[in-house]
């Protein structure tokens, strides 16, 4: 706690990030991943495995863009590095051990952008929801985009900000909104789009094995019909992880969008 508190002061992360638990949010799933490595891991090789499938699918081999780069954990970066000429890490900060990463390839670069395009807007505690804004930059021009397990996260933290200022269907509905306007962002670019999401979440309770209770990752939207489609349970939080008697797992899909 103490190392990740410092982390959390010093890093020098934008203002409106940290004041809506973005920057804090990014230091506890990387404690996390190093807490349940052993749990995440056959996630973590699906969800490569399935960025590795789209690539080859790409017919060009100039531009490759991922969305949601995050610690890099799960996005193949040595072999997008080697397939094409140019690759963009999105996120809307770049952790230092992504940094370093990024650093060992001359053909990689970090771009921090809001996926959404609301967040700085809600940091601010406008009086009327902002309008889902989702873009992707060079989309116009890949030859291949990854939407790497970032779907279910986008409209969190904006959501987080709207809670108890605005009535609760019409926070709903707009962080609903968010994702499909990131799934249209995304249908929009040229190249091969392969899309990995989780889109539900199971408490499982550790000592009987039963499922306790199932949420919904995608809001009510059906979930996209995918080319290639795989299907697979992460691990999230093996008990105690975030409850001393239950675990939560989600249900994973991934395939070209």
């Amino acid at each position: 706690m103490i190392v990740e508190a410092f982390q959390h002061l010093v890093l020098p992360c934008p203002r409106h990030l940290k004041r809506l638990g973005i920057l804090h949010g990014l230091i506890a799933l990387q404690s996390r991943g190093k807490r349940c490595a052993r749990a995440w891991a056959p996630h973590l090789a699906a969800a490569k495995a399935a960025a590795r499938a789209g690539m080859d699918a790409a017919r060009g081999r100039g531009l490759a863009v991922v969305c949601g780069s995050g610690l890099l954990l799960d996005v193949p970066l040595a072999d997008l590095a080697v397939r094409f000429d140019r690759v963009v890490l999105i996120d809307l900060f770049h952790m230092p051990a992504a940094r370093r990463a990024a650093r060992a390839f001359p053909n990689v670069e970090l771009l921090a952008h809001d996926l959404s395009g609301v967040l700085e807007v809600m940091a601010g505690r406008p009086d009327a929801l902002p309008p889902p804004s989702a873009t992707i930059p060079f989309g116009a021009e890949a030859d291949f985009v990854l939407s790497a397990n970032c779907l279910s996260q986008i409209p969190l933290a904006a959501m987080e900000a709207a809670w108890g200022r605005f009535p609760e269907d019409e926070v709903d509905a707009w962080g609903s909104g968010l994702i499909a306007a990131h799934l249209d962002a995304l249908r929009a670019c040229r190249g091969t789009v392969v899309a990995v999401m989780d889109v539900e979440q199971y408490r499982i309770n550790v000592h009987s094995g039963a499922t306790e209770g199932v949420s919904d990752l995608l809001l009510g939207l059906p979930e996209p019909a995918l080319t290639g489609r795989r299907e697979w349970l992460w691990d999230l939080a093996p008990a105690p992880e975030a409850f001393r008697h239950a675990s939560l797992r989600h249900r994973v899909v991934a395939g070209v969008l």
